[in-house]
C-alpha cells in the first residue's frame, strides 16, 4: 500500500472514529406532551405549544436534542413515572405523587366554567352543578383549585361526561355548543384559543369559577438518573428566557391580545 493509500485510509479511519464519538456523546432529552392548546399543540411542528416552544429553547440551548412525544395525558404522565421518556413539558403536582416537579413552574391559569351563551347558569359552588351535565378530561386534576370540584367530578352522579382520545378539548366545546353537555371547567387562555379555533366566541362564555391560580411545572420521573440535573438545567434556562424578553415574546404567540401573557418568575 503507498504512502498515499495509507494517508487516506488513516484519515477515513479519523472521520469515523470522530462521528462516532460525537454521535455517542450527543445529549438527548425525550419530552412527553398531550392535548392542551395553546400550551401544548399537537400535530404541529411550526406552532406546537408555548410550553414546548420554551422547553426547547431552553434545552436546545445547552446542546441537546430535543424529541417530542404526543400521548394522552394518563399515558404522558405514566412514561415519565416508568423512565421511559424523561420529563413531562408541564404538569400540575396533583396530577402525580410519583413526578418530581422543577421549582419554578411553567404555566400559571385561572380556571372558569364555559356554557352556552344562552343558558342562564352562574357558578355559585359545587351545589349549583347538581343539575348540569359536566365535561371533564381524563386525566385532568383540579384538587390544586378546588378538592370540592374534583370530589364531585370523581363522585359518579351520571351527571360527568368523562372524554379522552384526541383533541378532547375542542371535542368539548363542540359538545357543549350543540347542546349535548352544558359546562366544562377550563381556564381562560386555553378556552379563547379552542373558541377562535372553532368559530364560537361569544357563542360559549364564562359562567365563573375558580380564584385559586393553577400552577403546573415540568417534571421527571422519581428514579431518573439525570432528574435533578435536567430540573436544574431547566430552571437556568427559564430565568435567561424570561430576562430577555423570550418567554413572553413566545407567550404572545398563541394568546388571544386580550388577555395579558403570564410570564412566571423565580425570583
Amino acid at each position: 500500500m503507498s504512502g498515499l493509500d495509507m494517508a487516506k485510509h488513516l484519515c477515513a479511519f479519523l472521520v469515523l472514529t470522530i462521528s462516532i464519538c460525537g454521535t455517542a456523546s450527543a445529549k438527548t432529552i425525550s419530552v412527553a406532551v398531550f392535548d392542551y392548546p395553546p400550551i401544548l399543540v399537537l400535530g404541529d411542528d411550526e406552532n406546537p405549544g408555548y410550553c414546548f416552544e420554551i422547553i426547547e429553547r431552553i434545552f436546545e440551548a445547552r446542546d441537546y436534542r430535543v424529541e417530542k412525544h404526543e400521548l394522552p395525558l394518563a399515558r404522558a404522565i405514566r412514561s415519565v413515572e416508568t423512565g421511559a421518556i424523561d420529563m413531562i413539558c408541564t404538569i400540575n403536582p396533583h396530577n402525580s405523587r410519583n413526578l418530581v416537579p422543577a421549582y419554578i413552574p411553567n404555566v400559571s391559569l385561572e380556571f372558569q366554567f364555559w356554557k352556552r351563551a344562552d343558558d342562564d347558569f352562574v357558578f355559585g359552588g359545587i351545589d349549583t352543578l347538581a343539575d348540569r351535565t359536566v365535561l371533564n378530561i381524563v386525566g385532568f386534576n383540579y384538587r390544586a383549585i378546588s378538592p370540592m370540584y374534583q370530589a364531585f367530578l370523581n363522585s359518579d352522579t351520571g351527571t360527568v361526561l368523562n372524554l379522552s382520545g384526541e383533541a378532547p378539548l375542542l371535542s368539548a366545546f363542540r359538545m357543549i355548543a350543540r347542546g349535548h353537555a352544558d359546562v366544562i371547567c377550563l381556564d381562560a387562555h386555553s378556552a379563547a384559543y379552542l373558541l377562535n379555533e372553532l368559530g364560537l366566541r361569544g357563542k360559549i362564555v364564562p359562567a365563573g369559577g375558580f380564584q385559586t391560580p393553577f400552577l403546573a411545572y415540568p417534571a421527571v420521573g422519581p428514579n431518573h438518573p439525570r432528574g435533578t440535573e435536567l430540573l436544574r438545567e431547566y430552571e437556568a434556562g427559564y430565568e435567561v428566557l424570561r430576562q430577555t424578553g423570550f418567554v413572553e415574546k413566545v407567550l404572545g404567540k398563541y394568546l388571544d391580545e386580550t388577555l395579558a401573557p403570564m410570564v412566571v418568575s423565580g425570583s
